[in-house]
């Protein structure tokens, strides 16, 4: 007997009690800091990525909101959460993508350039829906992984730290596709209850 993703989504999202999920996405928000710091992530990008998780709370709010923006913004990521699962995947990808150009076109420090390839799965995660948010960070790691882990341009780790930097990589990426995926979910049920 298959599950259906109507089942899991039940599950998940509506069985649960949504008043935990906005609390449990700060926490992943922090650890990613925290991870991010650890790893010699600069001060800026610790700053950025709490304002865009501040910001996801603002724009999906636990309440509907009142003022005609927040609205707007609902009704737009509502509307990219519909399109065809293959547009979605495409604009996954391009992303991805858009990163990579900006990553080898300019000179940053391996955090930096990690960060810059968590934009793509947050904003997949927030604008497509975890299904694409799953398919652009596995993309999204294995592109970061070849282009950024030493030596460049395979996928060959040579030492304990390479192997460390992915697996690090691979965690702060779930982070930061669950963290839109919580919040969403909790604006979604409170607007339901």
């Amino acid at each position: 007997m298959a599950i259906q993703s109507d089942q899991i989504r039940e599950t998940l999202f509506v069985g649960a009690d949504a008043k935990s999920f906005r609390p449990i996405a700060l926490v992943a928000a922090f650890a990613v800091v925290a991870t991010n710091w650890l790893l010699g992530g600069r001060w800026l990008s610790i700053l950025i990525g709490l304002g865009v998780v501040a910001s996801t709370c603002l724009i999906l709010p636990a309440r509907l909101p009142s003022d005609r923006i927040r609205l707007t913004i609902m009704r737009i990521l509502r509307a990219a959460y519909a399109w065809p699962l293959w547009l979605r995947l495409g604009c996954g990808v391009l992303l991805i993508l858009a990163v990579s150009v900006l990553t080898n076109s300019t000179r940053l420090p391996v955090g930096s350039e990690f960060n810059l390839y968590l934009v793509p799965i947050f904003l997949s995660s927030l604008l497509f829906g975890l299904p694409v948010a799953v398919a652009t960070w596995l993309l999204s790691f294995s592109v970061a992984y070849y282009y950024l882990i030493p030596p460049k341009y395979s996928f060959e780790v040579l030492s304990l730290k390479d192997f460390a930097l992915t697996i690090g990589y691979f965690y702060l990426g779930l982070l930061a596709l669950a963290i839109p995926a919580l919040v969403r979910a909790s604006s979604a049920a409170f607007r339901r209850s």
